[in-house]
């Protein structure tokens, strides 16, 4: 992991709580990952743990399944080993 990976995911660790008080947290990540889509293609564990710290920082205010699907909320189970790719099934 680079430096900057590690900067990322200690970020979002300590502070990714703070996203339910965020007003379009999806609009968001959207953005987020559409405007940095370059940088973030091969660095898949800081846009795995963008994603899971949206997620689980709203599943306790709105409910399990507010924006993602079943399938897509059983793939934080997996490893941070293993490769996550979206779009691309197992």
């Amino acid at each position: 992991m680079s430096v900057s990976e590690a900067v990322a995911h200690s970020i979002l660790t300590v502070n990714g709580a703070l996203y339910k008080f965020h007003d379009q947290p999806i609009m968001y990540l959207y953005n987020t990952l559409h405007y940095y889509d370059i940088n973030l293609r091969v660095k898949n564990t800081i846009k795995r743990k963008l994603v899971y710290a949206i997620y689980n920082a709203l599943k306790e205010v709105r409910g399990r399944n507010w924006a993602f699907t079943e399938k897509f909320i059983s793939m934080e189970a997996r490893s941070e080993e293993e490769d996550w790719k979206l779009g691309k099934s197992r």
